[in-house]
């Protein structure tokens, strides 16, 4: 573990290859979202009639919650594109400090 004196480090590049499998997983659950979610109040015949309501209700539960997955996920993965892109261009930013610095050579 790093003490907080000692700081960290942030590789952009994982944190950017990061993004892209939580972008890739957001998409995978958004995708298993069934694309209907009412269920024929015959599909059981009679007796079953009964319950599908309950059935159709549990069904648009299911399908709001992997709605929501893929898009806490999709959020997410566009976070941390984010804060790759802000750590490479304070990284560019320091790069730069560093070239404008002016060596003065002391007299001997």
């Amino acid at each position: 573990m790093t003490s907080p004196a000692a700081g960290f480090r942030v590789d952009p590049d994982i944190l950017g290859t990061q993004a892209g499998l939580l972008r890739q997983l957001a998409a995978d659950v958004t995708a298993m979202r069934p694309s209907a979610t009412d269920l024929d109040t015959d599909a059981y015949g009679a007796i079953g009639s009964f319950f599908a309501a309950d059935a159709t209700a549990a069904m648009r539960a299911g399908a709001e919650a992997l709605e929501g997955l893929g898009g806490t996920l999709g959020e997410l993965s566009a976070a941390l594109e984010q804060a790759a892109t802000g750590y490479r261009e304070a990284d560019q930013r320091a790069a730069l400090e560093f070239t404008r610095v002016d060596v003065v050579e002391e007299p001997r």
